[in-house]
């Protein structure tokens, strides 16, 4: 069975590596996969290989880059359906398929088996997603989305390590994290609780006021209220924070809509995740507060950033969240201030 995998350098294995070369062949295969079993018009494909300037035999290029991709794959993994194509591909023989099935069969675990689970699925990835073509813009989106299941799968696995009864062993592991994504305030709640049930309760309420200090000075906000919550439990000392299930004290409602609110898409929330990267604070939102923001994202943003935006293009932070009519952008990870709700 041939497997694909997307969770870093893309690779095709079929027992052995099979040789994809370098260029177009792979570039379209990676197209292809990013919208498996889905068919891609032969307009779309030739834009993502060549862009805005093809060449004049584009429609020919691509008809024997495909031919290629079918000797290699076989005709019937590859078929050819007007508009374009369509690459057939079962969830087991695609790694990020495979990585997002381990996530969901981890929900109904218990906290062992879970922790086993979520390792399983992170031992998946062999560096960033489709890392070949991080600059492509038909990668943009998945591999964004790809990145952030990442993330939250790590909190995931950190959370229920802590859950297990771990402390000690997973500060070091914590602070790496959160030094690699310094906008994820659950990582750095979850480093607060692991200080403190390693004794280190003063270090763990300076992570909570190096945070709020950062939050202030670069955004003009508080930190959220569960961080909160647990910096003042371990100030006070409180039991609770022995508990195991404390680690779980940070779940929170998913948006919703009250009879009275406007429900909102999944598909808006998809875009403000994608967008903003910051998913704790989407979390805590009603329905009639996110679509507010979808509404403020539309009329203020005038670009979305994209995976590999250099520093020097990326929007202004605050921008996106002042007020009417001003121009701006936000920068990926950056948290949600609630005041403007």
């Amino acid at each position: 069975m041939v497997e694909f995998r997307i969770l870093g350098p893309l690779e095709v294995v079929d027992g052995r590596a099979l040789p994809l070369g370098g260029g177009k062949r792979g570039a379209l295969l990676a197209s292809l996969l990013v919208r498996a079993n889905s068919v891609v018009a032969t307009d779309r494909l030739i834009d993502d290989l060549w862009g805005e300037q093809p060449p004049v035999n584009a429609k020919a290029s691509l008809h024997n880059t495909v031919s290629q991709l079918r000797q290699l794959l076989g005709h019937d993994v590859l078929e050819m359906r007007p508009p374009g194509y369509v690459l057939r591909v079962a969830p087991d023989q695609l790694d990020s398929s495979c990585f997002e099935l381990l996530r969901r069969r981890a929900v109904g675990e218990s906290p062992d088996d879970r922790a086993d689970t979520l390792q399983e699925a992170l031992y998946l990835w062999r560096g960033d997603a489709l890392v070949d073509f991080a600059y492509e813009d038909f990668a943009q989106a998945e591999i964004m989305r790809l990145a952030e299941m990442r993330v939250v799968t790590l909190e995931d696995l950190c959370a229920v390590r802590l859950e297990l009864g771990e402390g000690p062993e997973l500060v070091a592991e914590l602070e790496a994290l959160v030094a690699e994504y310094p906008y994820r305030e659950r990582l750095r709640r979850l480093l607060m609780l692991a200080l403190y049930r390693s004794g280190r309760a003063v270090d763990a309420i300076r992570v909570f006021v190096r945070w709020q200090a950062r939050l202030r000075d670069e955004w003009d906000m508080e930190p959220g209220r569960d961080i909160q919550r647990t910096a003042s439990d371990i100030r006070e000392h409180d039991p609770a924070l022995d508990d195991s299930a404390y680690v779980h004290a940070d779940v929170r409602e998913r948006i919703h809509a009250s009879p009275s609110e406007a429900p909102i898409g999944r598909i808006q929330v998809e875009i403000m995740r994608v967008a903003l990267g910051y998913p704790d604070e989407l979390d805590r939102l009603t329905g009639a507060e996110a679509a507010a923001l979808v509404e403020r994202i539309d009329r203020d943003w005038d670009g979305w950033p994209k995976a590999g935006t250099g520093k020097a293009n990326r929007p202004k932070p605050r921008s996106a969240f002042q007020g009417r009519g001003q121009a701006g952008g936000g920068a990926p990870g950056a948290p949600m201030r609630q005041s403007e709700f």
